[in-house]
């Protein structure tokens, strides 16, 4: 079993920009450490798309009608 030494913080998953692309190539190379994210939209970021190492959502959420 591999020891995890971090976890990789993003504020919100809402749609597929560079940021979150980013985001995400930086995860393949880190293969062993999970993701936390504040809110996550989940018809842009569905569950086979999260890291394999764990995925923790805060559950935050926006009043904004936008959102």
């Amino acid at each position: 079993m591999t020891a995890r030494h971090g976890i990789m913080l993003y504020d919100f998953l809402a749609v597929r920009g560079s940021a979150e692309k980013l985001t995400m190539t930086l995860l393949e190379s880190f293969p062993d450490m999970p993701l936390c994210c504040g809110y996550r939209n989940v018809a842009a970021f569905p569950d086979d798309c999260l890291p394999k190492a764990g995925f923790f959502d805060l559950n935050a959420a926006s009043r904004l009608v936008e959102w």
